[in-house]
């Protein structure tokens, strides 16, 4: 970016989604266009979205490569750009869900306008998608809109050996039902891994009462953590995550392996990259109630702690971590 003269300057206004997870990283990429002399950044949000505490394919039904939605079609789908063979356990849900149809059109309007536009910034990087330009890597300049890692947190993390923690994240949207938090808490607890459980304050109740006895010193739950510090801290090895952007990109930029756990919208398409394409992780396989059960939550946590991985060195991803950057998984044991 070339440097403006001492008379001129620029005031970038930077305006995200009305949604939290959209903030962070347009803020991020903010700070690094106001560390170049002359250039003000002003980041516009509303106040309900700071006080919450989700894409690909969408361009594709915008384009008119896709019709949505896409139901009992199990012939595998080939669109410009994605991973070949898709599924519609891969597809965002917004594409085969008929429920999702206002969703649909929220992001297809998104669009409008992209031909004219004269430049497109993407998340990403070009050895994850090679037909996606390289944004940078993901780095932390020093502020944040949250609060940093608590005391009781760092504490709790430095006393345990490196990657042995589980670091368990469902973002700041998605609101599994009990069933689904108490297969969580067992799986976890059976799976003999320490591990750190973000549960917003919202939804804490749905956590069985009984964990914080039965998991004793092994376990942590806490409301909120600032997840690039986390996620980079040594003693974790282990990532379970609801494949948002965000965390997906988090998770690969600290070499953290993955159990991902989709949740709605792209967040499947997400967990299809990061199993099948980027091989840093595993995916859950839910019943046929749609529940991922405890044991599928045991079996995918210690797939990825019991050794079967080993230093990626196909991606280039920022800080890599001693041991290695990301990690490459084995082929999964899959299960219908």
């Amino acid at each position: 970016m070339a440097e403006p003269d001492s008379e001129h300057s620029i005031h970038v206004l930077l305006l995200p989604n009305p949604s939290q997870g959209h903030i962070n990283p347009i803020l991020q990429f903010g700070k690094r266009l106001a560390a170049h002399r002359g250039v003000r950044c002003t980041l516009a949000v509303t106040r309900f979205v700071l006080g919450q505490s989700g894409g690909g394919g969408a361009v594709h039904a915008w384009a008119g490569l896709v019709e949505a939605p896409l139901v009992g079609d199990e012939k595998p789908l080939e669109l410009p750009g994605l991973p070949a063979g898709l599924r519609p356990r891969d597809l965002p849900t917004f594409l085969t869900d008929p429920d999702d149809r206002a969703y649909l059109d929220l992001l297809v309007n998104q669009f409008a306008g992209l031909d004219t536009a004269d430049h497109v910034l993407v998340n990403s990087f070009y050895e994850l998608q090679p037909q996606s330009q390289d944004s940078g890597p993901n780095t932390s300049y020093g502020f944040h809109l949250c609060t940093p890692l608590t005391a009781t947190t760092r504490a709790w993390l430095d006393a345990r050996p490196v990657r042995s923690v589980v670091y368990v994240s469902f973002g700041s949207l998605a609101k599994p039902d009990r069933v689904q938090m108490a297969e969580m808490a067992e799986g976890l607890y059976s799976s003999g891994k320490a591990f750190l459980w973000v549960v917003r304050a919202s939804e804490i109740s749905k956590v069985p009462e009984n964990l914080a006895d039965k998991a004793k010193e092994r376990g942590l739950i806490v409301t909120w953590n600032p997840q690039l510090e986390v996620s980079a801290h040594p003693a974790v090895g282990c990532f379970v995550t609801h494949c948002g952007w965000n965390s997906a990109m988090e998770g690969m930029g600290a070499g953290v392996p993955m159990v991902a756990m989709p949740q709605w919208s792209d967040q499947t398409m997400n967990a299809k990259y990061i199993e099948d394409v980027w091989q840093v992780g595993v995916r859950v396989r839910p019943d046929e109630r749609g529940v991922v059960r405890k044991e599928e939550v045991e079996r995918c946590v210690r797939e990825v702690g019991r050794g079967a991985w080993s230093a990626c060195k196909t991606l280039p991803i920022g800080r890599r971590r001693p041991g290695g950057a990301c990690a490459k998984v084995a082929a999964p044991t899959r299960t219908s």
